[in-house]
């Protein structure tokens, strides 16, 4: 069943709004996260060095490997590297750290997505953001007597808001922010598997660069 919920917007020209927002369907929400993950890490091949190092530093913490410490050996000698105490109290010390930083992974969806999210598609050029994040709000409704209305209208060129809506309901750009970004939040567990592989690509990208 797919997830909705309701933001009340409190302050600004729109205070006292209500809009629903629901979750795409499994399929469109996949073809629109990969769309958008590819717009992004194709502007940021034609960008520069510091906006692919913010990407990779963002990244970094859930996918480079866990460093592990090399076990403390005695100082008198009495066991090595090579014991195979020694070994096995390490490999079971990297299996663990291992396993936390999987475990972090798994349940930091919001964290990945946050080190892609609205701030990097903000950064796009302006037909990219309309074609990400208009398509992305044509799940957001918004509550008109007691039914609520789509705010955007699919046309030839794509996702746009409705003229009533643009007139009306939506009359602040603070509420705009605000609906991007809980639209955005309740599709992020979509984002976690395309993240490793732009972590990759852009990693490799870095390398470019001196």
């Amino acid at each position: 069943m797919r997830r909705s919920h309701i933001v009340a917007v409190k302050h600004g020209r729109d205070k006292g709004r209500h809009f629903q927002i629901t979750e795409m369907s499994a399929f469109d929400c996949e073809g629109w996260a990969r769309n958008a993950v590819s717009e992004a890490y194709r502007c940021a091949l034609a960008s520069d060095a510091p906006l692919l190092q913010t990407l990779a530093g963002g990244f970094r913490d859930f996918f480079e490997a866990p460093e592990v410490e090399p076990i403390k050996l005695p100082s008198d000698g009495s066991l090595t590297a090579d014991d195979p105490i020694i070994k096995q109290a390490q490999k079971e010390r990297a299996q663990a750290a291992e396993e936390a930083s999987e475990q972090k992974r798994e349940q930091s969806p919001m964290q990945l997505v946050a080190s892609i999210g609205l701030q990097l598609f903000y950064r796009l050029p302006r037909a990219s953001q309309s074609a990400i994040l208009n398509e992305l709000m044509a799940c957001v409704s918004v509550k008109v007597g007691e039914a609520y209305l789509p705010i955007m209208e699919l046309r030839d060129t794509g996702w746009t808001l409705t003229e009533q809506a643009a007139d009306e309901y939506v009359t602040d750009p603070l509420t705009v922010r605000l609906l991007q970004r809980e639209a955005f939040a309740i599709h992020a567990d979509f984002f976690t598997t395309a993240v490793p592989y732009i972590y990759q690509a852009v990693r490799a990208r870095l390398s470019l660069y001196p």
